[in-house]
C-alpha cells in the first residue's frame, strides 16, 4: 500500500508526539479520536493529553531555554487568521501562519475546550518569512462557551520537543445574535430576537407573522416591507438564511431580529422544512429573547430568555418553501 506526503507526515508525527502522552485506559472511543470534541482541526491526529511545549514567560522574564549543548527549539513565527470572530457551530474556520525551518508538526488546543490536543505536519517553506508553513481548517461546535477564547499553537521537531506556545485569541459569537455582546459587554444587545436553532444540517426557515397580517421569512426579510402602512422604526430583520438550499454553513441558526425598535402585539411564529437535505428528520428549538436592563453588563442591558419550544420536523413535511411550514406558537411582545 502506497501511502500519500500528507498521510505518511501526519502518521511519522503521531509517532513523533506520541512519546510525549501516555493515554489513560480509560479514555477510549471518541475521546481519542477526537469526534466528540467540540474543537476539532481537520485532517489532524487528537492526542487526550494537554498540550506540551511552555507557557509564554511574564514580561521582563527570559524565555525557557534548551540544555546546554541543544538545538535551538523549534518556533512559531506567526499565528493568523482573517477574521478574529466565529460563530458556535462554524465550520471551515481556517488559520495560518509561519513556523522556523527545525519544526516538523505543530500541536493546537483552544484553551479549556479542548480536551486534548491536535497535531498536523507543516507545510513547505516560505521565501518571504524564511520558515516553515502551516494551515489550520477548525470546526467550532455549538456548545463552545461563547466569548473569548486562546488558541494556542506550539511547534513541535522530529525529535519531539516542543518549543514556547503562541497564542491567538478570538472571540466565539452565540448562536443567538446578541450584537456581539458576548465578545464586548459595553455593545449593547438587539431590543428583541426570535431565534431558530437545530441540530441536523437540513434547511429550516424560520417564518413570522406580523400583527398585520405580513409574513417575515427568507424572501421577505424585512418586518413590514410589503406593508406600506408600517412605521419606518420597525427594523426587523432576518439575520440570514442558514443552510439555504442545502449549502452547508454549519451555522443552523436563523433569527429575527430588532435592534433599536421594540416589536408590539402578538407575533405568529412558524419553523418551514425548505429541503431536508437528504436526512430523515430534523430537531429545532424555536426561542424568543428581549433586552432588559443588567448592571453587570458596561452596556447596561442582557438579552432575557422568555419563551422556548421545541419540536421535530421529518422530511415529509418538506415543502421547498410552496406552503406555511409548521406553526408552533404566538409571542405577544410588550
Amino acid at each position: 500500500m502506497r501511502l500519500d506526503a500528507h498521510t505518511s507526515s501526519l502518521m511519522l508525527a503521531s509517532s513523533v508526539l506520541a512519546s510525549l502522552a501516555v493515554v489513560g485506559c480509560a479514555d477510549t472511543g471518541a475521546s481519542q479520536n477526537g469526534a466528540s470534541e467540540d474543537f476539532r482541526v481537520r485532517n489532524a491526529q487528537f492526542l487526550a493529553e494537554p498540550l506540551p511545549g511552555t507557557v509564554p514567560p511574564d514580561a521582563g522574564s527570559k524565555p525557557a531555554a534548551a540544555d546546554a549543548g541543544d538545538a535551538a527549539l523549534p518556533t512559531i513565527i506567526q499565528v493568523l487568521t482573517s477574521n478574529y470572530i466565529v460563530t458556535q457551530g462554524q465550520g471551515g474556520k481556517k488559520f495560518n501562519g509561519f513556523a522556523s525551518t527545525n519544526t516538523y508538526a505543530i500541536a493546537v488546543a483552544l484553551d479549556d475546550e479542548t480536551r486534548g490536543h491536535w497535531v498536523q505536519p507543516v507545510g513547505g517553506p516560505d521565501p518571504v518569512m524564511g520558515g516553515l508553513t502551516w494551515d489550520l481548517v477548525t470546526d467550532f461546535g455549538d456548545n463552545i462557551t461563547a466569548g473569548h477564547h486562546d488558541l494556542h499553537v506550539v511547534a513541535i521537531d522530529k525529535q519531539g520537543r516542543a518549543g514556547e506556545q503562541a497564542t491567538l485569541t478570538v472571540c466565539v459569537a452565540g448562536r443567538i445574535p446578541d450584537n456581539l455582546h458576548a465578545c464586548d459587554d459595553s455593545r449593547a444587545p438587539p431590543r428583541a430576537v426570535i431565534a431558530l436553532t437545530w441540530d441536523t444540517e437540513v434547511d429550516l426557515d424560520l417564518q413570522v407573522i406580523a400583527p398585520n397580517g405580513v409574513l417575515t421569512d427568507a424572501k421577505h426579510p424585512l418586518t413590514g416591507q410589503r406593508d406600506p402602512s408600517a412605521p419606518p422604526p420597525d427594523d426587523g430583520k432576518l439575520d440570514r438564511d442558514s443552510n439555504a438550499s442545502c449549502v452547508i454553513d454549519g451555522i443552523r441558526a436563523e433569527s429575527l431580529v430588532w435592534k433599536t425598535t421594540m416589536p408590539h402585539g402578538r407575533y405568529g411564529m412558524y419553523v418551514n422544512l425548505f429541503d431536508s437535505c437528504k436526512q430523515p428528520a430534523g430537531r429545532f428549538k424555536l426561542a424568543v429573547y428581549t433586552a432588559v436592563p443588567n448592571r453587570d453588563s458596561k452596556s447596561g442591558q442582557v438579552l432575557k430568555l422568555w419563551f422556548e419550544k421545541s419540536g421535530e420536523l421529518t422530511s415529509v413535511a418538506e415543502n421547498g418553501g410552496a406552503a406555511r411550514g409548521l406553526f408552533v406558537s404566538e409571542f405577544e411582545f410588550h
